[in-house]
């Protein structure tokens, strides 16, 4: 597909068509950042779409109310869960297309299934949170999840 003539622009079309997409937050890491070596080798983005040059990370926020459900109602929680992976899912399809529009290759990851074990661990297809830290939307805790500057509480 195309060679990009202006990376500024097409970035700022992306980030556009993400926010116009109803999502908070979007960030773009560079497929060459070291932070991706982190994450196990078949699970890193060159591994999954070789002529990668980029990943594309977006978000949108739990309600915070839902943690807050007296007794945790765990139907509640994982409902609000999978529904918002679903949003995020969907968004990521109709991203990929756009950016195929304009002339470029593109994979939308799913934001929790299919996952794999490696070392015992759990690991989507391509490791989420190494690439929200490599995009610059938030950082990794002491419980090993990406966490937005926002959500932080001290």
């Amino acid at each position: 597909m195309s060679e990009t003539n202006n990376t500024q622009d097409l970035t700022d079309k992306i980030k556009k068509f993400v926010l116009e997409a109803d999502m908070d937050i979007v960030g773009i890491a560079d497929v060459n950042n070291d932070i991706f070596l982190e994450a196990p080798e078949s699970h890193q983005p060159k591994n999954i779409l070789e002529d990668a040059n980029s990943v594309i990370v977006f978000g949108k926020p739990m309600p915070r109310s839902i943690f807050k459900l007296k007794n945790h109602h765990d139907r509640l929680v994982h409902r609000a869960y999978h529904s918002l992976y679903k949003l995020l899912d969907i968004t990521g399809v109709k991203l990929a297309r756009y950016i195929e529009s304009l002339g470029h290759y593109s994979i939308s990851i799913p934001s929790y299934n299919p996952l794999a074990i490696e070392n015992f661990q759990p690991w989507g297809v391509l490791s989420l949170k190494h690439a929200g830290l490599a995009a610059g939307i938030g950082k990794i805790a002491k419980n090993g999840l990406l966490i937005h500057p926002t959500m932080v509480r001290y």
